[in-house]
């Protein structure tokens, strides 16, 4: 029950401290700049663009400015219009005690009522097969990123798909 309350708490009253929020964007940034200095960063950083297109939401290249681009308020307006129930599944594993069903509607069931509306991305690509090259001067090493559009991860196979790359590589 002690969990379950924290947890309860964590996703329904998140602090965001502002101040907390503007060291881990100069960290984060910090470590941006230092991986792009690196040619596996880069080629990482390019390949969802490619695979997706930069207009799609998985495709938009990371660039230094969108670090000073977003915003404290932001970050809490995203959290309150996507983090909520009907945006939300609970998935609970491992040696369940009896009478839990119970305490996850004690603690779950009032506060994951909504009637906000489910987020959706439905877009579509059209990307062809092709091979791009990046220069980086003065690399000391190569990398290489393939892959290819699948299955989308709503299909009954994504997640044997998922354990088989995993595997496999």
């Amino acid at each position: 029950p002690e969990t379950l309350s924290l947890m309860l708490e964590v996703l329904t009253k998140p602090a965001f401290l502002e101040s907390e929020y503007d060291t881990l964007v100069a960290n984060r940034q910090q470590i941006f700049n230092v991986n792009m200095q690196k040619v596996g960063s880069i080629a990482q950083n390019k390949f969802p663009a490619l695979l997706f297109g930069e207009n799609h939401p998985y495709g938009n290249i990371i660039q230094p400015k969108y670090f000073d681009l977003l915003k404290h308020s932001q970050l809490v307006a995203f959290y309150q219009n996507h983090f909520h129930a009907s945006n939300m599944e609970v998935f609970v594993s491992g040696r369940i005690p009896s009478g839990f069903d119970s305490m996850l509607d004690e603690h779950l069931g009032d506060e994951f009522v909504s009637d906000k509306k489910m987020s959706s991305l439905d877009i579509q690509t059209q990307i062809k097969p092709s091979v791009h090259h990046i220069t980086h001067e003065g690399a000391m090493q190569n990398a290489f990123r393939w892959g290819m559009q699948c299955i989308h991860k709503t299909h009954e196979d994504f997640a044997a798909l998922r354990i088989t790359n995993a595997l496999f590589g």
